[in-house]
């Protein structure tokens, strides 16, 4: 893993991500698979690293805030990832999070906001197999 890449995970770490459950797993863990996603997907980096921070200010469907200082964040990951990672965090709080980014009007940061949902819900699906539980809800 490279400096940079360790730094981002370690600052993660700092905000309490890899003790913070998210379904199976912990947050940190969702966060890099998110990440790595779109890195198998050629997403530019920047939309790889506002997948690895998509969630840091909460989301509407996970609310736990990591982090409220967006400043920092930007230092760590760049103005263009912050940005996403914060729009994605604050879309869907109120209606469908995928008609919020439909109707944004600039097309490189509604692509990159598609991007990232995807990659959100693809790794939430990943290696999940139903269980007779989720299945006939017993």
């Amino acid at each position: 893993m490279n400096d940079l890449i360790s730094t981002k995970i370690d600052f993660l770490k700092e905000m309490g991500a890899d003790k913070t459950p998210h379904r199976d797993k912990t947050l940190l863990e969702h966060l890099i698979g998110v990440s790595e996603i779109l890195k198998e997907m050629n997403a530019p980096e920047y939309i790889q690293d506002a997948g690895l921070f998509h969630s840091v200010y909460g989301t509407a469907y996970f609310r736990h805030q990591t982090v409220s200082d967006r400043q920092v964040v930007q230092d760590l990951i760049g103005e263009k990832a912050e940005l996403l990672a914060y729009l994605f965090c604050f879309l869907g709080r109120e209606t469908d999070r995928q008609s919020e980014i439909f109707a944004i009007g600039d097309k490189k940061v509604r692509d990159a906001l598609m991007l990232i949902d995807f990659a959100n819900n693809e790794e939430q699906s990943r290696g999940r197999e139903m269980t007779l539980e989720d299945a006939y809800n017993v």
